[in-house]
C-alpha cells in the first residue's frame, strides 16, 4: 500500500484539513480492503522496515513487546514459499471491539485489542502471536485463493490453518504441533455431534477448528 498526501487545503470557516490518498499496487479484490483510522501510536521493528503495528497509546508498550517476533515470521514464510510477501508493506492494527478475533486484508490485518499482553503474562504468549502469525498468513495467501462464494471459504481458511500448524511444527515442535492437531480433532468431533444426524457444515460458527489452541476458548 503507497500512501501519497495531497496539499492541505483551508475551508470557507477558516479550518484546516490533509486529503490521504492510499493506493494498493497488485491487483486485489475489493472484499480485501480494509482500514482502520484513530490516534493509534506506530511501532516499525528496526530488523524489518516494511512491518509497521499500530495501537492506541495507552497499549503502545504492551504492542512492541506482542510484535516482537512477527519480523522473524516473515522471514521464515518468506524462505519457506519461496517467495516474496506480495505487498510492499504490511501493517497491523489493533483495535477495540472487533467483532471477529483477526481480520486480514489486503497488505495488512485488524486484530483484536485484547491479544496484547505484558511481558509477565506468559500464558497469553503464544496464543496472541500464533494469531498475528495467522493473520499475516491470511493477508499473504488470501488475493491468491479465490473464493466464487461463500461455500468455498472453507478452503482459504483450510489452507491458512495448515500453514499455521506448518509454522507451529518447524518453531515449536512435534508437541505443540500434536497438541493444536488433537484440539482440532475434538472440534471436528463436537461438530459432529451437534449437527442432529446431519452431514457437518465445512464452516462452522460455534466452533473454529484453527483457534482452538487458545487456552482462554477451550
Amino acid at each position: 500500500m503507497v500512501q501519497q498526501l495531497l496539499n492541505p487545503e483551508t475551508d470557507a470557516d477558516g479550518g484546516q484539513w490533509r486529503t490521504f490518498r492510499y493506493v494498493v499496487n497488485p491487483q486485489t479484490n475489493c472484499s480485501s480492503i480494509g482500514f482502520a483510522v484513530g490516534p493509534f501510536r506506530l511501532f516499525v521493528p528496526p530488523e524489518m522496515p516494511r512491518m509497521t503495528h499500530f495501537a492506541l497509546p495507552e497499549c503502545f508498550e504492551d504492542l512492541v513487546h506482542c510484535t516482537s517476533k512477527l519480523a522473524s515470521t516473515m522471514s521464515y514464510f518468506e524462505g519457506t514459499l519461496g517467495a516474496s510477501y506480495p505487498f510492499k508493506t504490511y501493517q497491523q492494527v489493533f483495535v477495540e471491539d472487533l467483532p471477529d478475533q483477526l481480520q486480514y486484508v489486503a497488505g495488512g490485518a485488524i486484530l483484536d485489542q485484547n491479544l496484547l499482553h505484558g511481558p509477565r503474562i506468559i500464558d497469553r504468549e503464544l496464543p496472541s502471536h500464533l494469531a498475528q502469525v495467522k493473520a499475516l498468513v491470511g493477508s499473504w495467501i488470501g488475493g491468491a485463493v479465490g473464493i466464487q462464494s461463500t461455500k468455498d471459504a472453507w478452503v482459504l481458511i483450510g489452507v491458512i490453518g495448515h500453514l499455521v500448524n506448518t509454522y507451529v511444527r518447524s518453531i515449536y515442535g512435534e508437541e505443540e504441533y500434536g497438541y493444536r492437531i488433537q484440539l482440532a480433532m475434538d472440534a471436528l468431533t463436537t461438530m459432529e455431534l451437534t449437527t442432529d444426524q446431519q452431514s457437518p457444515a465445512l464452516l462452522s460458527s460455534e466452533v473454529d477448528v484453527y483457534s482452538e489452541y487458545d487456552p482462554f476458548s477451550v
